[in-house]
């Protein structure tokens, strides 16, 4: 069941003449719920986020409120939960298919990120370049845990059909992120602008973030080029450990294919130095394609 649908479901009269003992049951109820664990995945959730943003002002969330919190996370947890396909295919709850769509190309982005111990990569579904460069994004931001496409279905007022979000992912402190990814956000209708604002409402409620990106806030051209390039160049994600060891190497500008091999006789991975370059915890000249002779810098 969607987000709304069950909200209708289980409205609570909470306005003029409602009682103390209404009240009473209201509030035992949330407390019982807000400390509800996470189910069938290891992907830390600040479920207190959601807690403290409903209890704005000192006021006990209604029956509704919580039916709502409930079900998205619901959905949260099936999302993180999920296990791949046979073949190695993590499916939001709306099944992207291959080939064209809406002007852009569905396909697999291979992430090492969410990909359990023992696989090297999963498959995350995508329907356009734009989202496969912003998967990349979150794939190379540290301070992601995990990411799913198509995971949240929302029912919203006006609409017949629930509203499938492109990308819902966790940061490393626990808080939820839902994006849309447009090719250019100048060119939303206002049917679409006015969508965002329902949208915003209902998940700035549960303390998760809501924002429309394109691809004027992700790298292009050369740069682009590159980081996809770096993607393919480790086979998984260091440990800590690794890389603590190797920005504890004696260097501080030398060519990608040297900091390679100095990686190796220090008993490294030589996949740290493109790993680290795609995370940009290690620099370069972006302009230029990466080779062996590119001058590389802390």
């Amino acid at each position: 069941m969607s987000i709304h649908a069950e909200q209708d479901n289980l409205k609570f009269a909470s306005g003029i003449g409602a009682s103390n003992f209404q009240q009473s049951i209201n509030q035992d109820i949330w407390l019982k719920h807000k400390h509800q664990k996470s189910a069938g995945h290891s992907i830390y959730i600040d479920r207190e986020l959601s807690a403290r943003s409903l209890l704005y002002a000192d006021q006990l969330p209604t029956f509704a409120e919580m039916a709502v919190r409930r079900s998205l996370f619901e959905q949260v947890d099936l999302a993180f939960s999920k296990e791949p396909t046979l073949s190695g295919v993590i499916d939001g709850c709306r099944e992207i298919k291959l080939g064209k769509r809406g002007g852009g190309r569905a396909s697999y982005f291979p992430s090492k990120k969410n990909a359990k111990s023992g696989l090297p990569a999963v498959a995350i579904p995508v329907e356009s370049r734009a989202e496969s460069a912003f998967a990349l994004e979150l794939e190379r931001n540290p301070s992601v845990q995990a990411f799913r496409t198509q995971a949240l279905a929302l029912d919203i007022p006006g609409s017949n059909h629930p509203i499938y979000p492109d990308f819902l992912y966790v940061d490393t402190g626990g808080r939820l992120h839902v994006r849309e990814v447009k090719a250019n956000k100048e060119y939303l209708s206002s049917e679409f602008r006015e969508r965002i604002e329902v949208i915003t409402g209902i998940l700035h409620k549960e303390g998760i973030s809501y924002a429309v990106v394109d691809l004027n806030d992700m790298p292009s051209g050369m740069k682009s080029a590159n980081l996809f390039w770096l993607h393919k160049q480790y086979d998984r994600i260091p440990h800590m450990d690794e890389i603590k060891a190797f920005f504890a190497l004696d260097f501080e500008r030398s060519t990608y294919g040297e900091l390679q091999e100095l990686c190796r006789s220090n008993g490294l991975p030589a996949s740290l130095v493109p790993y680290l370059l795609m995370c940009e915890w290690l620099q370069t000249n972006w302009k230029c394609r990466i080779d062996n002779l590119m001058e590389v810098w802390k």
